[in-house]
This record gives C-alpha cells, structure tokens and sequence, in this order.
C-alpha cells in the first residue's frame, strides 16, 4: 500500500512542480537554520572533543560582593587556592579569559589571543597535541617562561609545525614552545597562545580575589553537583571573612555551562537561581514563533495541492476509499515530501557549517554534523511534515463524493 502511495506522490509531486518547489524551498530554508542553530548550541553548552568532560565540571566566573555598593568581577587567582581546598571535588584548574597580545617575531608583529593558565587546565580539557606537551606542575610553580601554541599560531610564525624548543617573544620575554595543540573553537579551549599564570604578574598580585580568572571544578561524577555547589558557598563564607569589606556579602556561583549563560545573560550575580528556566523558556518561544510562519504557509500550500485533485478525491470515494486511507495517503505524500526536504536541509547545513568556517567569521570552527544533531533534525522534519499535512489531508478526506466530483471544497 505505502509502495502505491510512494508512487503516486512522485507523479503528483512531478504535476505540481510549482507547490512542489515552494514547499521544498520553505521547508528547506527553515530546517536548514534549525540545524546549523542546533550544531551551534551543542558545541557550546554540550561539547564533545577538547571540553567533552564538561558534563562533569562546573565553572565559577565571577566573584560578587554585594551591601553598600556592590562590587563584581572576574576571580582573582587567590579564589583558585581557596577553591583547591574542598574535598568533594577531583581537580580544580584556573584560567583567564582570552585576551589580545603581540608577538615580535622576525622584525614582524603578529596578534594573537592568548590565555594564562595552570597545570591543571591541561587535566580538565582534553586538547589533542601535534607535538610536544603542556607545562608540568613544577614547572608553572617555578615560572618557567614555556608556551604551548596551536597550529594555526605556529604556521603563521615559522610556516611549521614543528617548533618545539623554538622561541617566541611576548611583551618584551621570551618563552619557549613547549607544545603544539590542534586548532580549537570551544569557550573555554579557545586561545592561539597558552602561558603559565605565574608568568602572568607580579607575585603580589597572585593574593587578590579580584582579577582576570574563571575556575574550572572537575568532579568526579556529576551527582556530586549538589555537593560541590554547597561546599562552594562554604568558600565564599571564607573569603568574606578573610576578606571582609564593611557591609557586604561575597558570593561565588558553581554553574554548567547552559546556567553559567543564564547568568550572564539574566545578570543574577547575587542569586543562587541563575534564571536558565528562562532562558530555555524564551529560545523555545523564537523557535516556536520561528516554525509557526512556515508551518501556517505550508498548510495554505499543502490545501491548494490537495483541493486540486477534488476529482480523484471523488473517484476514489466512489469506489468505497474511506476517510482513513484518503488521510493515509495525503499525510504519507506530505511526510514523503518533509523528508526530502529534511535531507536536502542535511546537506545544505553541513555546507553552511563548513562556509562559516571558511569564512573565519567564527575562529576555527569545525563544527560536524553528529547523529545527535541529525535525531534533532528528524525529528523537526517529522513535526513539520504532521503539522502541515493533517489538517488538509482531515479536510478533503471529509469531501462528499458528490462535491469532490464536481471540483467543490
């Protein structure tokens, strides 16, 4: 039976060329965009690759003192050292944000972004080396002046890759290359140049909590959220009393990376609740109001394609089809069509992804289509191709025979 509609779909798809093409160009547009939205926001709030252990760590970017006046900002190192202390953790890493520095090299200067870290970082993310290899504990402790690059960094500056041992010269010292790591886009990863913290300032400045820093707490299984958040709030207790400044409160949040978000976007610095119900309240929102316009298009569309064939509507009637199979064969022609337009959307997606890259808009992506985003794109291609077919295909098949033979709707 489904063989039979397959066949009469092509041919109607084939009569109608004009629906037929509009229908394939808005379902094609609209999937396309979900796709390579959905692609995006994976690699960022459920990464795989160098952050694929971000379902086990939590960051905390922001130290907030809130009573007369309030006062927030980045960590400073000495959070790192408070935060090193809890026992219901596995490794606990510091890095900074990125930020622009120039390199001298060969008479030429070249910028790059660069981010000072500790050993640890290099623990937590699991960045993959073309050669060489990150700094040692001991090492960071020492201050050795050690760079590791990526590979775009060390093509640019010696047109190799093989530079281990070579020397760089950032902001008048010189730093030799201790490692090469592919080129990464992830948040947290997302650097040309790494150097040790200790090479960062002035060993004063390693004391402040208020600085350029974000902690990265690894945990040993992710159950043990609950257990970190609470044992984090027990630090911020600690700092404030170590640190007092007269009328205020510190606070310190442990976030994943979608509440993290939530919180930058919500600026709820000074609440445990970083506000991510609504933010996933409002994205669903867009993407509702997003699909709503093309599904009530290809309603209108699909009523149009389907009212033309009122006269096989009736013969079919006439001869004892029941509202049942007529349904049947409209929604399988419409789902035919969607899933067509769900493989075209496929293609053109990956080839966006890959535009976008090579563009450099943004910075080494390399961004893949995974059987995750596909599930994500059957699954809009399925509710599109229901919602748009259902409530004409229940609509003719309702036609009586009589009215169908004379071309009436």
């Amino acid at each position: 039976m489904f063989k039979q509609y397959f066949h009469i779909a092509i041919k109607g798809f084939l009569r109608h060329k004009l629906y037929t093409s509009i229908n394939l160009f808005c379902m094609v547009l609209t999937l396309t965009i979900l796709l390579v939205a959905s692609t995006l926001l994976q690699s960022q709030f459920w990464p795989t690759g160098v952050e694929g252990k971000s379902d086990r760590f939590l960051q905390i970017q922001h130290i907030f003192q809130e009573g007369k006046g309030s006062f927030n900002s980045r960590l400073g190192y000495k959070v790192i050292t408070y935060l090193r202390q809890m026992k219901s953790i596995d490794t606990v890493a510091g890095v900074s944000d990125i930020s622009p520095i120039s390199i001298y090299q060969n008479d030429t200067v070249t910028e790059v972004m660069m981010r000072y870290t500790d050993a640890e970082y290099w623990t937590i993310l699991d960045f993959k080396f073309i050669g060489g290899r990150s700094p040692t504990k001991q090492e960071v402790e020492q201050g050795r002046f050690l760079a590791v690059v990526n590979r775009a960094t060390a093509e640019k500056l010696f047109a190799s890759v093989d530079v281990i041992g070579k020397t760089v010269n950032v902001g008048g010292q010189q730093f030799d290359i201790l490692g090469v790591v592919e080129n990464v886009n992830q948040s947290n990863a997302y650097a040309d140049l790494w150097l040790p913290v200790t090479t960062s300032m002035q060993a004063e400045l390693m004391n402040q909590i208020h600085g350029k820093f974000m902690a990265l707490l690894l945990a040993e299984h992710s159950n043990d959220f609950f257990k970190i958040k609470d044992e984090v709030q027990q630090v911020a207790k600690k700092i404030n009393a170590d640190f007092p400044r007269k009328g205020q409160t510190t606070y310190l949040w442990a976030d994943s990376k979608l509440d993290l978000y939530a919180r930058l976007e919500n600026r709820r610095f000074g609440k445990a609740d970083a506000g991510t119900e609504t933010v996933v309240i409002k994205a669903v929102v867009i993407t509702v109001l997003f699909m709503l316009l093309p599904i009530l298009n290809l309603i209108n569309l699909n009523a149009g394609r389907i009212s033309e064939r009122c006269g096989e509507i009736g013969v079919r009637k006439a001869f004892g089809a029941s509202r049942l199979h007529l349904m049947q064969q409209f929604i399988f022609e419409s789902m035919t069509l969607t899933f067509i337009a769900g493989l075209l959307a496929l293609v053109f997606a990956k080839f966006t992804l890959w535009f976008i890259g090579a563009l450099g808009v943004v910075p080494y992506l390399n961004t893949e289509l995974n059987w995750q985003v596909f599930g994500v794109g059957f699954a809009i291609t399925t509710i599109f191709g229901l919602l748009s077919s259902i409530v004409p295909a229940w609509k003719m098949a309702r036609l009586d025979p009589v009215f169908a033979l004379k071309g009436g709707v």
